[in-house]
């Protein structure tokens, strides 16, 4: 049997709302909000099947993030669940998922909901997952994703600016501290010519 079918594959949601509502209130994205955001995506492409999602936000998410195959399962199930996701009957195996206009409407939402920060493991994961998918944006909302990105860089910069180390960090702490400072330095100057240069045919 298909998980998606299986009632016993997946406990009750005691939660009254769903991650990514309550990303949408607190705008971060959470976990349940980028694993929602990289099925929809992918369904978006094309149709895909429950397995074939699994492995995509695997290979994006990796190796900054792990997310277990129960998690993306889940993900799953609670957007076919919510009508975010709906199942073309398949001519053979599984049935292949694509966006319902909700889903849509939820894909773009969260892909313009603010990554909490960046420059973090699951932050990385997040932004390679948003990254894979801007295509799928109109141009005005590449553009202000790339700006929100572009702003969070600058905070961490801002933050490390100002943060001095409690204790003697020797000259390798220093350099190594320094050269991650920098990264993010280039990770701002790349996020700002994406978010004021067009995105050509063949660049997608």
């Amino acid at each position: 049997m298909n998980q998606i079918s299986n009632p016993r594959f997946f406990v009750a949601n005691a939660v009254a709302h769903s991650e990514p509502e309550a990303a949408a209130k607190t705008q971060e994205l959470t976990p349940q909000g980028v694993l929602w955001l990289a099925a929809l995506g992918a369904a978006s492409r094309m149709g895909v099947t429950q397995d074939e999602i699994g492995q995509i936000v695997q290979f994006l998410s990796q190796p900054s993030w792990e997310p277990s195959t129960g998690l993306i399962d889940k993900a799953v199930h609670d957007l076919v669940q919510e009508s975010h996701l709906i199942g073309q009957p398949p001519l053979q195996g599984e049935p292949r998922f694509v966006p319902t206009v909700s889903g849509r409407s939820n894909f773009r939402r969260l892909m313009l909901t603010r990554i909490g920060h960046v420059p973090s493991p699951f932050g990385q994961a997040c932004l390679r997952v948003k990254l894979a998918f801007i295509d799928l944006l109109a141009p005005s909302d590449r553009s202000q994703l790339l700006e929100i990105v572009a702003r969070n860089y600058e905070r961490e910069l801002i933050l490390r600016r100002n943060r001095r180390p409690p204790f003697q960090i020797g000259l390798f702490g220093q350099s190594w501290r320094d050269q991650e400072t920098e990264h993010l330095r280039r990770d701002l100057v790349q996020m700002r010519t994406y978010a004021y240069a067009p995105i050509y045919e063949d660049m997608v």
